[in-house]
């Protein structure tokens, strides 16, 4: 089945959602759309391919989406980029849930603002250049990646990164690792000019977590440091008490966190008030 082809002639689209088109087989040519600023593709079970017919015959396909969320394409096999043309010139957010991993590689953009990867349950190792050299990303949210096990050497180059966001990861392992390179392989001016200004670090349910990197003080404008869930988590360091700019301390159901500990934190949490 294919969506009516009357859709691509309502030019003034600025939002579609395709939502549950459960037997429809084929995208329909939405590139078209010279407005279209948000575009949702959600439940569209037999979907196998994103080919060329979405991208249409304009010269500039998607000149205007902003906001791209797919979510649940579950036999989504291959995605095609279009030869010689921009694709996705204005993209700022992307959010991709529940889908086969490999099919984000199609996203071909560097200078997206938001990135938010979910429900991606067979990934081990994350999506292959997907975050190399996003230079512009300033948000990053990574939920219910249950395989996931290392983000080593995939979190560099983030210049402009500002809130980073770990949900549901349970068998990452290397946060602290990836973290403490992240800070450490740019030099202090760099630091000055970027995660100086990183306001946000979330950490829930990583079960694997066991430490926070010293490199955590270079991060002297962060405000909120929510900590949830992260139950093999023993320790956090004590330059965590130069985090000046605190404004949001959050520590809840991290077991084996140890009463100095807490005591550290709460000692902090009292300082913010």
């Amino acid at each position: 089945l294919k969506l009516p082809g009357w859709l691509t002639d309502l030019r003034n689209l600025v939002l579609v959602e395709l939502d549950r088109c459960k037997r429809c087989s084929h995208l329909p040519p939405l590139g078209e759309l010279p407005l279209l600023r948000f575009l949702k593709i959600r439940e569209m079970d037999v979907v196998e391919c994103i080919s060329s017919e979405f991208y249409g015959n304009g010269v500039n396909p998607f000149s205007s989406l902003e906001g791209l969320d797919i979510d649940s394409m579950p036999v989504l096999e291959t995605s095609k980029t279009v030869n010689k043309r921009v694709n996705f010139p204005r993209l700022r957010i992307l959010t991709f849930k529940k889908c086969p991993e490999k099919n984000a590689s199609f996203l071909s953009r560097r200078d997206i603002g938001s990135i938010e990867i979910h429900d991606l349950s067979s990934v081990t190792n994350f999506l292959i250049g997907l975050l190399q050299n996003q230079t512009h990303l300033e948000e990053l949210t990574i939920a219910s990646l249950p395989e996931l096990k290392s983000l080593l050497n995939k979190l560099d180059n983030l210049s402009m990164v500002k809130h980073l966001n770990f949900n549901g990861c349970k068998k990452l392992e290397d946060i602290p690792e990836a973290l403490q390179k992240c800070f450490r392989e740019f030099d202090f001016e760099w630091l000055q000019q970027s995660f100086f200004r990183f306001p946000e670090l979330c950490l829930v349910d990583c079960p694997m977590l066991d430490s926070l990197p010293g490199e955590i003080q270079c991060l002297s404008a962060l405000r909120m440091l929510p900590i949830s869930w992260c139950n093999r988590l023993t320790s956090v360091p004590n330059q965590i008490e130069h985090l000046t700019s605190l404004f949001e301390l959050k520590q809840e159901s991290c077991t084996k966190l140890l009463g100095f500990q807490l005591s550290l934190l709460e000692n902090i949490y009292k300082s913010i008030l």
